[in-house]
Formats: C-alpha cells, structure tokens, sequence
C-alpha cells in the first residue's frame, strides 16, 4: 500500500513542499482556483496560517480526478 506521506527529495534529503503561489504556477492556474481545489480534497497540509502542498500528491490527486496522463 502506498503511503500518503511526502518522501524527501533524493539530492538534499529535505521535504519539498510549495506555496499556494508556486503551486498555482506549476498547473497553470490561479490562487483561486487553488483554493477552490482544497475545498474538493486537493491534499494540502496547513502549517500555522500558511498552506503547503507536496507536488507528488497533488499530480497524483489531480491525475485521478482529471484522468490526465501527467501534469
């Protein structure tokens, strides 16, 4: 069973996640549109009042709900 936990990046051995900024730039959408996602299950983890997203499970999360082949 896969684990839903972000694995740290191979080159530093550090957590990589992004703001909601960065990650409306990677697919290509607004920080709306963003925020719309993590009402619908868009994984997301909240750190104080500042949102963070591992990129792993978003493309997963929106490779499952699109049907895309990759993101």
């Amino acid at each position: 069973m896969k684990s839903n936990i972000a694995q740290p990046e191979e080159s530093t051995g550090c957590f990589k996640f992004d703001s909601k900024p960065d990650m409306a730039e990677m697919i290509g959408v607004s920080e709306r549109s963003i925020s719309n996602y993590m009402k619908l299950g868009m994984p997301h983890v909240r750190i104080g009042r500042s949102v963070r997203f591992d990129r792993v499970l978003v493309r997963e999360w929106l490779n499952r709900r699109c049907g895309k082949g990759g993101v």
